[in-house]
């Protein structure tokens, strides 16, 4: 019923030296270039002496110095009156601007999140042209001075990449389609709940959700439903399910059927967990047993990690720790982490790209505001059906940047944004406890005791501790008063010192009953 055309592979680049912050088609045509999408054509955001891991690609040593590139990429299709054509863009850095045969289609200010576009008016029968600006997001200055960006683009990573660098697709599906769907699976009521968004208003079509085992069978579950206002609200009990924990990942699918006139016009299928988590005072609770998250947190590299084998590996590694959960650290990262945390049984923090650490916007200007409604909005509808999501983190120590003052009193309202499209979790605001009210909190979070000290928790809603250790502010200062003087002369008994001090506060977070430490 869907048939997609796969974009990925070779295409055509030309960088646009001197080209800032635009997202416009170039004036002249110029020479094109062959790139490989998905990747980055910028590379010099990490080089030691000639060491570059992230150069993995080969290109031009001078488009490191292009912040504008154009893609190029031909496609043909056979347009059909009742179909509609989709353009899906998995990430592209920063700022885009998307062109179907020459007409502006729309601008796409996400650098992490994905695109689904309409482009069925500006596509003909036959051979197309796309054409795709890659640019950086728009900067301002503030009173100081400095110039700041407003676009959300988390750490090291969002901040010097350019290009296509996830996944890009054409789909072509029934004018009236099913857009997205929602699960929600309650362990305490027995019961599984799905809202089907449909493209368009479709009165008189009806929605059937078949409930498959994902290792095959016929369905254990059916469930009907007629579209009222563009949607279709999907609900039934469910008293036997096999339930998703971190011992035993078991994941079934959601087939959903579109019916309209007796016959089935569209059809879309997403994997899910039965599963619940919930709150119980200080307690995370997975399906009515309380756990204790045991966390490790890293920062997304792209290319070196563009792999699902490398998350898989990541997780296997933690695992073989006793880590039970990871915070995905400082931007959204590609579907497949959370794919394979699925099938892994990890628990997952997932985290938007509002990062604060680096101080690079300008946290007052309506512009990025704005943007983090939409970036928040985005993530939470491209993953809340994930079983591995615990809870959802807004931000990365906003305390540090210009605008905070200005830019926490939104803080209650996206949060609000990150609830109303997932009613079902949690958001923390990650090392942000001073931010927000206590009564506004709905997770407590601590980064090097920072905020406070664990002694000042009040043990009426769960805590996090982020981000702790020595070794990220290691000196041997710090840890001569574990292992003495030899951490003044070499790196290995610095180390042994922070294991040693780092094993003395999990075990006094242990005491105290913190629930969350990564």
């Amino acid at each position: 019923m869907r048939n997609r055309i796969d974009l990925c592979g070779e295409w055509d680049f030309r960088p646009l030296y001197g080209v800032e912050g635009d997202i416009s088609l170039p004036e002249t045509e110029g020479k094109f270039e062959k790139i490989t999408v998905p990747s980055l054509w910028r590379s010099n955001w990490f080089e030691y002496r000639g060491y570059n891991p992230y150069d993995v690609m080969d290109y031009p040593k001078e488009w490191n110095a292009a912040d504008t590139g154009m893609f190029r990429r031909f496609f043909d299709v056979s347009r059909k009156e009742d179909e509609a054509i989709y353009l899906n863009i998995e990430a592209a850095a920063q700022r885009s601007g998307i062109y179907v045969n020459g007409r502006f289609v729309c601008e796409w200010d996400e650098e992490f999140l994905p695109l689904n576009v309409d482009i069925t008016e500006y596509v003909r029968d036959g051979k197309n042209e796309l054409r795709i600006v890659c640019t950086s997001f728009e900067k301002c200055t503030i009173p100081s001075g400095q110039i700041k960006t407003t676009g959300v683009r988390g750490s090291g990573f969002g901040e010097v990449a350019r290009g296509i660098w996830d996944d890009i697709y054409i789909e072509t599906a029934s004018k009236v389609n099913i857009r997205d769907c929602y699960i929600r699976t309650s362990f305490r009521n027995h019961r599984i709940d799905i809202t089907a968004e449909l493209s368009q208003k479709a009165d008189g079509c009806s929605v059937i959700a078949d409930i498959i085992d994902a290792g095959g069978g016929d369905p254990v579950l059916t469930l009907r439903g007629d579209a009222e206002e563009g949607k279709c609200e999907l609900s039934g009990a469910w008293n036997d399910p096999v339930l998703w924990d971190t011992e035993n990942p078991h994941l079934y699918y959601a087939r959903l059927r579109l019916i309209k006139d007796g016959a089935a016009v569209d059809e879309k299928t997403e994997r899910f967990g039965f599963r619940e988590i919930w709150c119980e005072g200080p307690r995370f609770m997975l399906n009515g047993i309380p756990i204790n998250l045991r966390g490790d947190s890293w920062h997304f590299k792209a290319t070196v990690q563009m792999t699902k084998e490398y998350a898989l590996n990541w997780y296997e590694m933690c695992r073989s720790k006793g880590v039970n959960y990871i915070r995905l650290h400082a931007n959204p990262h590609p579907r497949f982490y959370l794919d394979a945390a699925d099938e892994t049984g990890m628990l997952i923090v997932d985290e938007t790209a509002i990062y604060g650490s680096g101080k690079s916007m300008d946290a007052s200007h309506p512009r990025y505001i704005q943007r983090c409604r939409d970036h928040a909005r985005r993530l939470v509808l491209r993953d809340r059906n994930h079983p591995c999501v615990v809870f959802w983190s807004l931000q990365n120590e906003m305390r540090w940047v210009d605008g905070r003052d200005t830019f926490k009193l939104y803080i209650p309202e996206l949060m609000k944004i990150m609830n109303d499209a997932d009613p079902t979790r949690l958001v923390s605001l990650d090392g942000d406890n001073r931010l927000i009210s206590y009564e506004n909190t709905q997770i407590e979070s601590l980064h090097y005791n920072i905020d406070g000290t664990i002694e000042q928790w009040r043990r009426e809603k769960p805590l996090t501790i982020g981000e702790h250790g020595g070794m990220w502010y290691i000196c041997p200062q710090n840890a001569s008063q574990y292992v003495g003087y030899p951490a003044y002369e070499d790196f290995e008994p610095c180390a042994i010192g922070f294991a040693k001090k780092e094993r003395l506060f999990l075990e006094y977070a242990r005491r105290l009953g913190v629930p969350g430490l990564s």
